[in-house]
């Protein structure tokens, strides 16, 4: 995931790959520069293999334990990016997970996946630490939802659902409540991520051996294959909206993950 200011990426990844313990929350700077821990894994027992984090805003990752059932708690950072301290965000029963943040002028919004015998969308506002506002639940029906992806300013929200049969992109105005389905096509489409200005969304189709990654503008409503040899969904999109981070299939490049940018297509 990308830091708020566009300077770093943070990751999950080993320090000595025989040793599943010996994991950590990683750091490195974009334009080069030794990766280093925040020692996030010494903090608190919440944090284990598996943990997913997926979400900054200020100083605050959000992320999801791997146990079940799984709640969102934010890691907190200091100016130097090492962890300070830990606090559970839910307490439900449900598993909770998928959780992304933005922030605005209340202070941070945050949208999650809350799973029991349906998968619905929730959002509550978080004006500052220890502080929340109540929870809203977004979405009501039978239909599953999941992977929410806030804008920047927290006003824009894309997820996916299966409500119209198949598994299609859909955006909602979180001032307004309304919705409007970005594709319906017959594929599956899932995992979108939303550019930082509200204006794109990136979402993936097909299976691994035939994964695409599109975007598309939300006002044209039309798709554009952006990388057709990408091995994993888009992560998220660049602070400045013209690149997508992901998974690449190029072996020339040296690097598993890079960059591709949403205009020509070009991967670094």
């Amino acid at each position: 995931i990308w830091s708020p200011d566009g300077t770093h990426l943070a990751f999950v990844g080993l320090a000595d790959a025989k040793n599943p313990e010996s994991f950590d929350l990683w750091l490195t700077p974009i334009n080069g520069g030794e990766a280093r821990a925040t020692g996030a894994r010494a903090l608190t027992n919440l944090i284990v293999f598996g943990s997913q984090f997926s979400a900054w805003a200020g100083n605050r990752i959000l992320f999801s334990q791997a146990a079940k059932p799984s709640n969102l708690s934010a890691l907190t950072l200091d100016s130097s990016f090492k962890a300070t301290s830990t606090q559970r965000v839910t307490f439900g029963s449900a598993d909770e997970s998928s959780p992304t943040v933005a922030a605005t002028a209340e202070g941070l919004r945050i949208a999650f996946s809350s799973y029991t015998n349906t998968l619905d969308l929730w959002s509550r506002g978080m004006p500052g630490p220890g502080a929340g506002g109540e929870w809203v639940r977004l979405t009501n029906d039978l239909a599953a939802k999941g992977w929410p992806h806030l804008s920047a300013n927290g006003r824009k929200l894309v997820y996916s659902s299966n409500r119209a049969g198949n598994w299609d992109i859909w955006l909602r105005d979180m001032d307004s409540g309304k919705e409007i389905a970005l594709t319906t096509g017959p594929e599956d489409e899932n995992i979108p991520r939303i550019s930082p200005d509200g204006s794109h969304v990136a979402y993936m189709t097909g299976l691994s051996v035939t994964l695409k990654i599109f975007v598309i503008d939300v006002k044209q409503a039309q798709p554009k294959l952006v990388c057709g040899d990408c091995s994993s969904m888009a992560h998220s999109f660049s602070p400045d909206n013209r690149s997508i981070f992901a998974r690449l299939e190029r072996q020339d490049l040296g690097v598993p993950i890079g960059l591709v940018d949403v205009a020509t297509g070009q991967k670094t």
